[in-house]
């Protein structure tokens, strides 16, 4: 399938998020229903809270090398502009 250079504009890319979001909600939502019917409320409580540490530790420990390659500034230059 050959894609046409400039066929994915603002409109078409978020047509293509809403679409895949509209889908991944209805997944989520049956996939909810479905664990709350087999495991026990502790249970889920605490994949809960395991996931959401490993998250904010994740986020906490990538989130700042991801935007150190944005930003991507030398640590040379930086420290060279220091004052002393």
């Amino acid at each position: 399938m050959a894609v046409r250079a400039g066929a994915l504009t603002a409109v078409t890319l978020t047509a293509c998020r809403c679409a895949v979001l509209f889908v991944a909600s209805a997944g989520a939502s049956s996939a909810y229903l479905t664990v709350s019917e087999i495991f026990p409320m502790e249970t889920r409580a605490m994949a809960i809270a395991f996931f959401f540490a490993v998250g904010t530790a994740a986020g906490g420990i990538a989130g700042p090398l991801i935007f150190a390659n944005l930003v991507a500034t030398p640590l040379s230059a930086v420290r060279s502009a220091r004052p002393v």
